[in-house]
């Protein structure tokens, strides 16, 4: 089995610096919720 080429990290609040993008490879059932996570960290971060 190979090891990933880049480090990987089961939850974005896991991730130690800020992310532009994120690649998400899920069933498409359960992307609806990354998404919102996504969606929600970025809000956030330009709230007061």
């Amino acid at each position: 089995m190979k090891t990933p080429a880049f480090p990987t990290y089961a939850k974005l609040a896991d991730i130690p610096f800020p992310v532009d993008l994120v690649n998400v490879f899920r069933e498409a059932a359960g992307l609806t919720v990354v998404m919102d996570r996504c969606i929600w960290k970025d809000y956030m971060r330009y709230m007061p």
